[in-house]
């Protein structure tokens, strides 16, 4: 979450970048936000982004 600190929206490479780690633990830790609501996907395919609620 603190990379929305820096910016408004985000992407799947930002958080691998974040973490350290591959895209599947990457896109796990999306999946896992956005069923908690406390993210919202924007976009699709190479252009999703995802946002604070």
């Amino acid at each position: 979450m603190r990379l929305f600190e820096t910016k408004k929206e985000i992407t799947r490479s930002d958080v691998e970048e974040v973490l350290g780690s591959g895209t599947t633990h990457a896109i796990n830790m999306l999946k896992e936000m956005l069923e908690k609501e406390l993210i919202s996907k924007v976009g699709s395919g190479k252009l999703t982004r995802y946002v604070v609620k």
